[in-house]
């Protein structure tokens, strides 16, 4: 619990140099080592015949999030896409004398796009010209105040087993509060974002973003542990004491920011 707290101490107040201090550029590098570095757990985790990707892959989930913001979405596309070639160009290479299992594949993938695209959202959300500081913070609101109040939720009122084979102590009521927090999470954030920002808000709308996002944060939240489950481990590293790996922590955060990127960046929907 010491480390726990001492590396929150810290780290926030980082954090919070990063993306609301510096230029939007320092964002984007940092999510770019938080990619690369989730990328060398999730390998590590649950790729067995990998040996001969992991650079390739790791290289390429932090090129992610910066060419998508420094050379645009159409170049970051273009580079999934001749990742994705010389994943299966290896496989047919190797194939028959040091064969690579397609569940290896994906996991290059993952590890390589899909998940560094998630995280990219995050440096897009910060990149918006107009109100990038505040909306790099909603992921991260949601996120929080939907785990606090799942937390107290599941202790005090917690009966149902929402995903016992996942995670045991996940409680259908914990979910519930959960959503309401990430509800009242999203309201706080609309208030900071109206009275310090400038930001026009619509605090019901706020609100049912702040349901979806907890919902698609509870949702990454059991996903990860899914792969931790299969492949028998507890944490995906130890990079932060008392937290775990990047993808213990940044699990939620991580499949929220799309959804907001969407609703806040590019209005869908509005």
């Amino acid at each position: 619990m010491k480390q726990r707290v001492m590396v929150a101490v810290v780290g926030i107040p980082l954090l919070l140099l990063v993306v609301l201090v510096l230029p939007t550029a320092a964002t984007v590098l940092l999510v770019s080592g938080i990619a690369a570095v989730g990328a060398f757990e999730l390998l590590r985790a649950a790729g067995k015949h990998v040996h001969r990707l992991k650079m390739l892959t790791i290289v390429m989930a932090a090129l992610m999030p910066l060419s998508c913001y420094f050379l645009g979405t159409t170049a970051m596309l273009c580079f999934a896409a001749t990742f994705i070639y010389a994943l299966f160009a290896v496989s047919v290479y190797a194939y028959g004398k040091d064969s690579i299992p397609f569940s290896d594949l994906t996991t290059c993938v993952m590890a390589g796009v899909i998940f560094p695209m998630f995280l990219g959202c995050i440096a897009l959300l910060r990149a918006d010209p107009d109100y990038g500081k505040l909306y790099v913070l909603a992921p991260f609101f949601c996120a929080f105040a939907g785990d606090s109040l799942a937390m107290f939720g599941g202790m005090f009122f917690g009966k149902h087993k929402l995903a016992p084979h996942v995670s045991p102590k996940k409680t259908v009521e914990g979910c519930v509060t959960g959503l309401i927090g990430s509800g009242v999470g999203m309201a706080l954030w609309g208030l900071v974002a109206e009275r310090f920002g400038g930001c026009p808000v619509d605090q019901l709308a706020l609100i049912a973003y702040g349901i979806v996002g907890g919902a698609v944060g509870q949702l990454g939240d059991l996903s990860l542990s899914v792969i931790k489950r299969e492949t028998g481990i507890k944490d995906y590293g130890n990079l932060l004491p008392g937290h775990g790996g990047v993808f213990d922590r940044f699990d939620s955060s991580m499949f929220i920011a799309p959804v907001y990127y969407l609703l806040f960046v590019l209005k869908f929907g509005g």
